[in-house]
């Protein structure tokens, strides 16, 4: 609500490119989640392509599969949900997508073959995996995280951007906000060729890899931290399990 974090509609068009390739009937996975927004931007993606979806989401934490229940109800959708580590093997097979955003930055290097690897065996032969990612170009080996300059930055703009809605009030918010910025860290990935060997590495064929800035959101602060987009270059991939 107060648009202080990247969200899938910055790559809708991504979306929407990858399902109008999608078989009329797709089983599709999302594959870690902040809240509902990728079910809801793949979702709609789907209605676009004509396709009947069946959704099932995976995360290791709790709140988005109940927040994307919710979200499933009030929209019909089909929905299962499952809370685990896409570290360990799913026992569900044979999806037609699976989608996710910056999920790579919550691995460090050395878990990434691992996650791709269950990712390819997540989906049918000729399945599409479909991911946002943001570029960190000469990161080093560490996880990005905020500084104490943009912890207290990030703070004063989730109180001025609150201020901009009404019924929102900031009871809570200035806390809330710091410890969030506090606790972020994301292990980076440097560049579209690093991507592009992860992916062939795990069996898959790039069909689709461009990088760009995100498009702006209504009302994004110009910020420069970790979780709010600014001008950093995201990758768009779309790859196919050979």
């Amino acid at each position: 609500m107060l648009g202080m974090g990247t969200t899938p509609a910055g790559h809708a068009e991504l979306f929407h490119q990858a399902f109008a390739s999608a078989p009329a009937r797709a089983r599709v996975l999302i594959a870690g989640a902040a809240d509902y927004g990728m079910l809801a931007h793949a979702s709609a993606a789907c209605r676009a392509a004509g396709v009947q979806a069946e959704f099932a989401m995976v995360d290791w934490c709790e709140t988005p599969l109940w927040l994307a229940r919710w979200y499933a109800e009030r929209e019909s959708l089909a929905l299962s949900t499952r809370r685990g580590n896409l570290l360990d093997a799913g026992e569900e097979t044979s999806f037609d997508v699976a989608c996710t955003q910056a999920l790579l930055g919550h691995f460090p290097p050395g878990q990434r073959p691992q996650l791709l690897a269950n990712l390819h065996r997540a989906l049918r032969p000729g399945g599409l995996l479909v991911m946002a990612q943001r570029l960190r170009p000469g990161s080093g080996d560490a996880p990005a995280s905020f500084s104490g300059r943009q912890v207290d930055d990030f703070v004063g703009a989730v109180l001025a951007r609150a201020r901009t809605l009404p019924g929102a009030g900031n009871a809570g918010l200035a806390d809330a906000a710091r410890a969030y910025a506090s606790r972020q860290v994301s292990w980076p990935v440097r560049s579209a060729e690093e991507l592009q060997a992860l992916f062939e590495s795990a069996g898959f064929r790039i069909r689709h890899l461009s990088c760009a800035p995100m498009a702006a959101e209504p009302g994004a602060p110009s910020l420069n931290v970790p979780t709010v987009a600014g001008s950093s270059n995201y990758a768009r991939v779309v790859a196919v399990r050979e």
